[in-house]
């Protein structure tokens, strides 16, 4: 048995090396989201920050043959007077969830982003399209999100399958969907929905706004705006234009409307019979015409637009990795950055509230194009990421896109520092040899406590210690042992603080009646070692002793777990504090 406690802190210093290893690896899907997919381009899940909240940026990127969600939290720059603890530094990126299938479209609002899926038959007819959506929740641990529902998506009012997803967007909290039922039977042309109150309320576009979208295929981007929804149309030789619409809960008209039904189809010629009175939704519409003056480069089908800190941007990707980004008024637009040395396709979003825009992509070594496959290729792929100033184009960050994970790096770094310590401390109780005039006595009408006992009171005791915790942090019993909360966060303050309330009870049970709550279960108690075997008195351990043999108990776990392999049935704790456990037993009778 010498060579068991070198064994144990072998491996304890394997795991210290494990996440220092750890602490420099990253990795995220390859970037996406821009025309080459089935994402809309312009559709990037862009937030409308509410005022005085952070906001956040959603990207939709390629995994392999899956696809994965990637939230980008808020930066530094936009947390004025907050704890730096709660932000991410720039490339700062997270895996929120991984896809079975690509959406056709996202937006976002605040902290929640709104997903479209759509399932297509063996012709490729939609034959349904559902609506989901996720919310990003402080963990409480450093800049590190957890996301509602955890491992899922929120099921929302699915969108009829007949017609065109034009564009989507949110309006304040609630997303908004453009559909054109061009190749429909009987169709009355491009309409506008709102999720409002759980059901789709929708409004026919006006007949100016119907006529371009549908004169202008692949050039109408629906943008989520302060002032309302956008609906801008690309130029192709002209100028842009733009509609924003806004929304009134108090316009609803209740009437027999042509609303979305699961079994009819969403533009019926006349409403059916004995149709359900639902809202519909009234907007209100201003138009404005947005100059282009010399004629922008590239296909206006490829651009992407979205208003971040009140400026509305035009990014337009061009050939051999180069993009450019254009601020769009009603003079002649300026070009506020252009770089050369992007890999497409790019995937873009925006931190509203710390007005930045942020392109992320992938690339393989040697310049290859992003849209390698991630498991094909033997060579190395990087991710990275750019974020410029929404107003002045100027370059916040360059550099790779980091990872996320349930630690950062350094959180990484000082856990491997107190665990190097914790190991010292340990070493040096676990090696200090015995006093040599040590003796242990056993009061009369008692014996050493058995291992087998000793592990059922800790046991207790440590489930009673985890209950208590997680009752003073607000939390159920059962929620911080799931493995989505130690990546959210929750372990981490639940254990720490189970192992202080654990060493507090010890402390006070001991030194008062020589028993915690385990050990009265189990029948055991601690009493000195330096009992007076002919009073047959058993004294209780002074405040100072309970209170050190808790503290390394509780705070040093691998050193009391010696105690199993020690012939005496003691770990250091007891050796420290100069205590055993010990059992009561009935005399034997006499013959």
């Amino acid at each position: 048995m010498t060579d068991s406690p070198r064994m144990l802190y072998a491996r304890l210093a394997a795991v210290v090396l494990i996440l220092l290893m750890a602490s420099s690896a990253s990795g995220i899907p390859a970037a996406s989201g821009t025309p080459g997919n089935s994402i809309l381009p312009g559709t990037s899940a862009v937030s409308v920050a509410r005022p005085g909240a952070p906001s956040h940026g959603w990207i939709v990127a390629q995994s392999g043959p899956r696809w994965a969600l990637v939230h980008v939290p808020p930066r530094e720059s936009g947390f004025e007077g907050t704890r730096a603890a709660l932000v991410a530094s720039g490339g700062s990126v997270r895996m929120a969830l991984t896809l079975s299938a690509s959406p056709v479209a996202a937006a976002a609002a605040g902290d929640r982003v709104y997903l479209i899926f759509e399932t297509r038959d063996r012709s490729d007819r939609v034959t349904r399209r559902d609506v989901s959506s996720m919310t990003a929740v402080r963990s409480g641990l450093g800049a590190l999100w957890r996301f509602d529902p955890e491992g899922g998506l929120t099921a929302l009012a699915m969108l009829p399958s007949e017609g065109t997803v034009v564009g989507f967007a949110c309006l304040g909290q609630d997303p908004v969907v453009v559909l054109d039922d061009e190749g429909v039977a009987n169709p009355s042309g491009p309409r506008i929905g709102v999720l409002y109150r759980g059901k789709w309320a929708w409004s026919p576009l006006e007949p100016a706004i119907a006529g371009a979208v549908r004169a202008a295929p692949g050039r109408v981007r629906v943008v989520s705006m302060r002032s309302g929804v956008g609906v801008l149309v690309a130029p192709v030789g002209g100028d842009f234009l733009l509609w924003t619409g806004t929304f009134h809960a108090g316009d609803f008209e209740a009437r027999p409307a042509m609303v979305f039904d699961e079994e009819a189809p969403l533009f019926p010629a006349t409403p059916s019979p004995g149709a359900s009175r639902e809202p519909r939704a009234a907007w209100t519409w201003n138009s404005r015409r947005l100059a282009v003056g010399p004629a922008l480069a590239g296909d206006p089908a490829r651009g992407m637009a979205l208003e971040c800190a009140g400026s509305l941007l035009w990014i337009q990707p061009l050939a051999e990795g180069r993009v450019e980004v254009y601020e769009l008024s009603e003079r002649v637009p300026a070009r506020i950055a252009s770089f050369d040395d992007v890999s497409l396709p790019i995937a873009v979003t925006s931190l509203e509230s710390q007005g930045r825009v942020v392109m992320a992509w992938s690339r393989l070594d040697g310049g290859s194009a992003g849209s390698a496959s991630f498991e094909s290729s033997a060579a190395k792929r990087t991710h990275e990421a750019r974020e410029f100033s929404a107003s002045t184009g100027r370059v916040l960050y360059h550099g790779p896109a980091r990872s996320l994970g349930p630690v950062t790096p350094n959180d990484l770094r000082v856990l491997s520092t107190a665990l190097l310590i914790t190991m010292g401390v340990a070493l040096v109780l676990v090696l200090r040899p015995d006093p040599k005039d040590a003796v242990v006595t056993i009061p009369v009408g008692t014996a050493l406590c058995e291992p087998v006992r000793r592990m059922l009171a800790a046991a207790i005791d440590g489930v009673l210690s985890w209950w208590m915790a997680s009752t003073l942090l607000g939390l159920e019993f059962f929620q911080g042992l799931s493995p989505a909360a130690i990546i959210a966060g929750w372990a981490w303050p639940v254990s720490v603080t189970t192992l202080v309330v654990g060493m507090v009870i010890g402390t006070i049970g001991e030194w008062r009646t020589g028993r915690t709550p385990g050990k009265m279960i189990a029948g055991c108690e601690v009493v000195s070692s330096n009992t007076d075997t002919a009073s047959g008195a058993m004294p209780r351990p002074d405040l100072l002793r309970a209170l050190i043999r808790n503290a390394i108990k509780w705070l040093l776990p691998p050193v009391a777990m010696l105690g199993l392999f020690d012939h005496q049935g003691r770990h250091r704790a007891d050796m420290m504090a100069r205590t055993i456990v010990v059992i009561r037993i009935d005399a034997e009778p006499s013959e």
